[in-house]
């Protein structure tokens, strides 16, 4: 026990001191660090690419009747476009987008009318029906029946029915012009090589207060254009290998045997005795500290 105890210590100590050693000789500008790479240098070949967004015109007025513009793709050419795609392919390209999105157009104005009837429906129907029932009530209209509550009921049912299946019909419409322009993008780009085109999205926030805030999703579509092949080296780190650091073998006392020693006097023998009674059992301590007196 006790020699494990010394062992343990004594590796420590080392190990303590072979890091510490190895610290130094990463301050010294003369020496190579004890973690380092070695870098070799490969040559890759990669292709650049750029892009550019191709935004829809007239898409902030919303579904409603009131937009001032259609829905249409800005003629606007990206100018990276200049070298990959003829004027006449390019306007060929906005012809047969600004076709796919004519639906919408038509979509807009019929989203916005079937809204405010529905509304106003909603509205009107209770008012209307209340009013009537007041005037004969004032009147003292003898064939008057007592005005029915269903029908107050069932208008407003019906308006808001109307409502959420013109919303629906709006989407499933909204969404097939999207699939229509896709798959415009992936015809153009198969005849293309070297043109890559997109249909992305963006939203829109606006902080109306403090506690509210409302959102608008906006289309538009982006190009990538693929550049030429080149030639580019870079770096790949190799890590070297370490040796395990071990601390140099020390002596340390041995109390395999017995204590007793030729170059040491009983006293001596004696105090290293006492100095390791804490770590032996008082049979051990009997035992040596008898063979040390019989030795005197």
């Amino acid at each position: 026990l006790v020699a494990t105890l010394v062992v343990e210590k004594t590796r420590a100590v080392g190990i303590a001191a072979y890091f510490e050693h190895c610290s130094c000789r990463c301050h010294n500008k003369d020496t190579l660090p004890l973690f380092f790479l070695d870098l070799n240098l490969f040559s890759h070949k990669i292709e650049t690419m750029s892009s550019a967004r191709i935004d829809f015109e007239g898409q902030y007025g919303g579904l409603g009747c009131c937009a001032q513009q259609p829905i249409q793709i800005s003629k606007t050419k990206p100018a990276i476009l200049d070298e990959h795609m003829t004027s006449v392919a390019w306007m060929s390209f906005c012809d047969r987008i600004d076709t796919a999105l004519h639906p919408l157009n038509k979509l807009r104005r019929f989203a916005g009318y079937s809204t405010f009837v529905f509304v106003m429906a909603f509205i009107l129907v209770p008012v209307i029906l209340m009013i009537t029932s007041i005037n004969r009530i004032n009147n003292f209209d003898s064939s008057y029946e007592s005005p029915n509550i269903v029908a107050f009921i069932i208008g407003p049912l019906v308006a808001m029915s109307g409502l959420i299946f013109t919303q629906c019909f709006i989407a499933r419409k909204a969404n097939s012009v999207m699939e229509d322009l896709k798959r415009i993008c992936d015809e153009v780009s198969k005849q293309q090589p070297r043109l890559s085109f997109h249909v992305r999205f963006e939203r829109h926030y606006y902080h109306r207060s403090s506690d509210n805030t409302s959102s608008h999703t906006t289309n538009y579509i982006e190009v990538i254009v693929a550049g030429d092949s080149a030639v580019v080296p870079y770096a790949t780190a190799v890590e070297p290998v370490i040796p395990y650091p071990t601390a140099p073998e020390m002596e340390y006392p041995s109390f395999a045997g017995n204590v007793s020693s030729d170059k040491k006097s009983p006293a001596e023998r004696l105090a290293t005795l006492e100095a390791m009674k804490p770590y032996l059992s008082d049979k051990e301590y009997s035992t040596k500290r008898a063979e040390i007196l019989d030795n005197v």
